[in-house]
């Protein structure tokens, strides 16, 4: 029984490390309408400060984890172009 329960704790411990690290990267799907874009950076853990959409792009403000992040994604496709880490100040960290 003790090694069921070791398991069970080792499982649980794991599974909760993977879905506190969910993060998306260029490549990935995430709608092409500002509802899907939200449920999908949402799903993914992120905290959504804005979403604009331009003529070509949705542009999501976003943070996770304390950490401040600017998504571009393509409004024809709904696949990101590039995910940028800012400073609180909004410029981008290199």
């Amino acid at each position: 029984m003790m090694k069921l329960q070791s398991l069970t704790l080792a499982s649980a411990m794991i599974f909760t490390g993977a879905v506190s690290q969910a993060a998306v990267v260029a490549g990935d799907s995430v709608g092409t309408t500002v509802a899907e874009v939200r449920s999908a950076l949402e799903g993914a853990g992120y905290v959504i400060e804005s979403v604009e959409v331009n003529a070509d792009e949705i542009e999501a403000e976003v943070t996770l984890d304390g950490a401040f992040f600017e998504i571009e994604i393509s409004s024809a496709t709904g696949i990101i172009l590039e995910v940028e880490a800012e400073n609180e100040n909004g410029s981008d960290t290199d």
